[in-house]
């Protein structure tokens, strides 16, 4: 586990249920059962469904394409035994990741869009570690709360953008595979997610570009000007919004190139803004 906490590959401390005293493993564990004796059965108490669960998925539109493409991108890298579990920043099932005989056995067990993976209704389980401690998260086997994820090894991290957690997406697989191959594998995913999400949100967005514009050692004027042009925004309506002649935009949009080593606008776009990532 050293290994993982001193490598750049990753971002984030991670932390294993072994790391909490037994005093607050035992609290946790404590609400789940409470919560079980009071719903009298083995399903999941809590559970988002109907137009409330489809306001939630319209809600997290965003998030769900970024980690549907992301998911597809490194399929070959994972095996079909493999579970991915996206949740919203409540706990709450967005979807499920898996081969249609995981998501039929799931399924069987109330495991669907809309269960809730929070403390209070699922107990100790990864997903609920990392709401908890705000990084990675691993549990593994029978720290599980619920039995019937005693033969799993789960690990989650949350998916942030501008520091606000917008979900978290799990990885679960066969106990008796190493969690070492997943950690690093999940960071690359939520980094690659995080980074479609970026440009979905306009302040995330202005704030990359702009660390971008930063390599080229433009003027602040030129980087005003470069980002509007970025933005797809017309000479005019640059000229408009910053005060200044259209004489005056062609005249920095030249400079721009210049600096930039480009000699027209999509060649700009390409070398400013990072490549592969789907802004659609």
């Amino acid at each position: 586990m050293n290994f993982f906490r001193d490598s750049e590959i990753v971002r984030h401390p991670w932390t294993s249920l072994q790391e909490y005293s037994k005093q607050q493993r035992e609290q946790w564990d404590c609400v789940f059962q409470e919560s079980r004796c009071k719903s009298l059965t083995l399903s999941f108490s809590t559970k988002t469904e109907g137009p409330e669960l489809s306001q939630k998925l319209d809600k997290h539109a965003d998030l769900l394409k970024a980690t549907q493409t992301e998911l597809e991108s490194i399929s070959t890298l994972v095996v079909p035994s493999h579970l991915f579990i996206l949740t919203d920043d409540e706990g709450m099932c967005l979807q499920l990741y898996a081969s249609p005989q995981q998501l039929n056995d799931l399924k069987k067990h109330y495991i669907t869009p809309g269960t809730q993976f929070n403390m209070k209704n699922l107990g100790i389980n990864a997903i609920s570690i990392a709401m908890e401690s705000g990084k990675i998260a691993v549990v593994q086997g029978k720290e599980h709360s619920h039995t019937l994820f005693s033969s799993w090894s789960s690990i989650s991290t949350p998916i942030q953008v501008e520091r606000k957690v917008l979900g978290y997406l799990a990885i679960s697989f066969d106990s008796a595979e190493d969690v070492i191959f997943a950690v690093p594998l999940l960071e690359k995913i939520i980094c690659n997610i995080e980074e479609h999400l970026e440009w979905r949100d306009p302040i995330a967005r202005k704030k990359r570009i702009n660390r971008k514009l930063e390599d080229f050692q433009l003027t602040n004027r030129e980087k005003e000007v470069a980002y509007c042009w970025l933005e797809g925004q017309s000479r005019s309506k640059i000229a408009q919004m910053l005060t200044i002649s259209e004489e005056t935009v062609r005249f920095h949009v030249k400079h721009i190139y210049e600096k930039v080593g480009v000699k027209h606008q999509v060649e700009f776009v390409k070398k400013v803004i990072l490549s592969g990532v789907d802004k659609s």
